[in-house]
């Protein structure tokens, strides 16, 4: 079950703005996941007297990762060897890396380069220079000839996005195809942040709504349904999950004026 989009969320990027203070962050390697464990490097922060500014943390089978920022404003310049030496002597912690902001008030990640999800190496694209980078191709090739070439393209990247799915899904024990596109496949267009979608599962079709779809809010407005990239990425990731052709109709659409897009897919 799935709520709207939050008022509130976790920054993909990592940026730490904090005026006037200096930062450090830490990427600290689990080799063994163990209950406490997060609580124990707190309590290592607490110690210390320092604020912990953000924390995340990512494991699976028993291995993972954790990234914090830490406030070491009025500290010794031996804090953050201090930090490290003392997170280090935590069981199940294995190497330590760290970044220091260069200039008060400001960290930019780098530590986490490159940005993966799984084996893929992903990056962030804004709203805004995907509305230039099709307006252009627009204004260069013509509407017509833009609308085929995104369409394919979309259905191309649907594909190896597909490939992305399935392994997901063999990850968390899913098998069956319709499962791949129940549990992830729509999932993952709000988690890559290309909008929220529900599904519909009717008899050799599918009915794939998405709410804030990003082609339909940064494209001009249209009179017909025009989210050509979308309907791409849907066809070729259904078409390599299912196994088989997949038509695609897109019926309603944002830009047109209506109040989501919808897509239906018959196989």
């Amino acid at each position: 079950m799935r709520e709207g989009s939050a008022g509130f969320r976790v920054p993909l990027t990592r940026v730490t703005i904090s005026p006037g203070d200096r930062l450090a962050a830490f990427l600290i390697e689990v080799t063994r996941d163990r209950m406490g464990i997060i609580r124990d490097i707190t309590d290592v922060l607490r110690d210390l007297g320092l604020n912990l500014h953000n924390i995340s943390a990512y494991v699976e089978g028993g291995r993972g990762a954790i990234y914090l920022v830490v406030n070491v404003s009025g500290k010794p310049e031996s804090i953050v060897s201090d930090i490290r030496n003392k997170f280090s002597s935590i069981d199940g912690i294995g190497r330590i890396l760290y970044q220091v902001s260069e200039r008060d008030g400001l960290l930019i990640d780098t530590l986490n380069f490159p940005l993966m999800r799984y084996d893929d190496r992903i990056f962030t694209l804004t709203e805004e220079a995907w509305k230039t980078l099709t307006s252009d191709l627009t204004a260069i090739l013509g509407s017509e000839a833009y609308h085929a070439i995104i369409y394919r393209i979309g259905y191309e990247m649907g594909k190896g996005f597909a490939e992305n799915y399935v392994d997901i899904a063999r990850r968390a024990g899913i098998e069956e195809p319709m499962d791949v596109i129940r549990y992830v496949m729509s999932g993952m267009l709000a988690a890559s942040g290309w909008g929220r979608s529900s599904l519909e599962i009717g008899e050799n079709s599918l009915r794939i709504k998405i709410e804030e779809n990003l082609e339909a809010e940064a494209s001009p407005k249209s009179n017909e349904p025009s989210c050509y990239f979308t309907k791409g990425v849907i066809t070729g990731a259904l078409t390599r999950i299912l196994r088989s052709p997949v038509e695609v109709r897109e019926t309603r659409c944002k830009a047109a004026g209506d109040e989501y897009c919808e897509f239906i897919a018959r196989y």
